[in-house]
């Protein structure tokens, strides 16, 4: 695994080098030795559209020096609407993110069938699981539902929402970079059963033994002062139509081709809760 900084590595047991991605020299060198490179880094949330296209751009130079394939994953951003979302459906985003996140699928995919890079993405909708930090089912999330406490949540928790368990999105892309047939396109990554966030709630309290916990739903007004100390706060405006209608990512296509299923919600609220008590213990 490449990371920017020695204490981002991973798991235990896996090897890691540092290097700065943006560098593609010294990217270049770092995957010399690799033929299939999974990227899955992105800039701080708030600077997509200044840094993410320099840094996919380090990352093709250095696949495409190295002659390796490229596994690409990547979130539902550039839709730009919530609803039954398909792969069929136009990259027609209008917010930051959502614009960066479309101009870059659509320069992978023209690089896949330009010859010049061979090229296949996964997409997913919110993560859950253990290490997951960033992501509406995060370090906001479980800490406070733990504890007993109120939850802080922005749009509505009542309406049905896509989730995928982030082992589940790893062994999805390793799926999608071992099929030839599979490369230039995208895929929508195995979602858990679908759910709203309020069942999520029942599910991981009736597993913790524990009342209800109070949701507080979070007003616009609120993350924008949030965002005057964490700037990513504020980021989440852009995407409210994802948390205020359902959000359903239609997942048939991958399935249908890789006969993939999904883990089920009670083993993965209880790995999820075991990962962030023994953060707590630690």
């Amino acid at each position: 695994m490449v990371v920017r900084t020695p204490r981002s590595g991973p798991a235990k047991g896996v090897p890691t080098v540092v290097s700065d991605i943006y560098d593609q020299a010294d990217l270049r060198a770092k995957l010399s030795s690799a033929s299939t490179v999974f990227h899955s880094a992105a800039p701080p949330y708030h600077r997509w559209p200044e840094e993410f296209p320099a840094l996919q751009s380090s990352i093709v130079g250095a696949a495409i020096a190295n002659n390796c394939k490229l596994v690409v994953a990547e979130n539902v951003y550039g839709y730009g609407r919530a609803g039954r979302l398909t792969e069929e459906l136009p990259l027609n985003a209008q917010g930051r993110k959502g614009r960066v996140r479309a101009q870059l699928s659509e320069e992978l995919i023209k690089l896949h069938a330009a010859g010049a890079l061979p090229v296949v993405i996964g997409r997913s909708s919110d993560f859950v699981g253990p290490g997951v930090f960033a992501s509406a089912l995060g370090e906001r999330f479980w800490p406070p539902l733990i504890a007993g406490k109120a939850i802080g949540w922005y749009g509505n928790p009542e309406l049905k929402h896509s989730y995928t368990y982030v082992p589940d999105f790893a062994r999805a892309l390793i799926s999608l970079a071992d099929s030839e047939d599979a490369y230039g396109q995208a895929w929508h990554v195995p979602c858990m059963e679908l759910k709203s966030t309020r069942e999520v709630i029942e599910l991981a309290v009736e597993r913790l033994g524990t009342p209800l916990p109070k949701v507080a739903r979070l007003a616009d007004w609120q993350l924008k002062l949030a965002g005057l100390f964490q700037p990513a706060a504020r980021e989440l405006i852009e995407l409210k139509a994802l948390f205020t209608e359902e959000l359903i990512v239609e997942d048939s296509k991958f399935r249908a081709r890789f006969d993939g299923e999904a883990t089920s919600w009670d083993d993965a609220i209880s790995a999820t809760i075991e990962y962030w008590k023994a953060r707590k213990n630690d």
